[in-house]
Formats: structure tokens, sequence, C-alpha cells
């Protein structure tokens, strides 16, 4: 393989990692006991889930 293929691989890679991360962080925020407004919560969470769907995006793209 290539280095531009292994490198290619590796960006997708993060974009696979970076994505389940960050639903993993929208699920905390929404579970968090120390936030007491759900709205702040619920906004935090689209939040991390905006991003996690960008890099899902760029692993299609």
């Amino acid at each position: 393989m290539s280095r531009n293929g292994r490198l290619l691989e590796r960006i997708k890679y993060s974009d696979r990692e970076l994505a389940r991360l960050y639903r993993l962080a929208a699920k905390a925020a929404i579970e968090n006991p120390y936030e007491s407004s759900r709205a702040i919560r619920r906004e935090r969470a689209k939040a991390y889930l905006r991003i996690a769907r960008g890099h899902e995006k760029a692993l299609r793209g």
C-alpha cells in the first residue's frame, strides 16, 4: 500500500473513532447528574451529535 493509501486509511479510522467518541460524549451530556438544567444538557448533546455527524459525513465523502 502506498504512503497516501495508508494515510487515507488512518484519517478514515480517526474520523470513525472521533464520531464514536462524540456520540459517547452526547450520551454522557444527557445523563450528567451535575448539570441541573435539562435544556443545557440537551443543547450540549445536540452540539456533540452535530460534530459526530460531521465526522461520519467525512467518512462517506
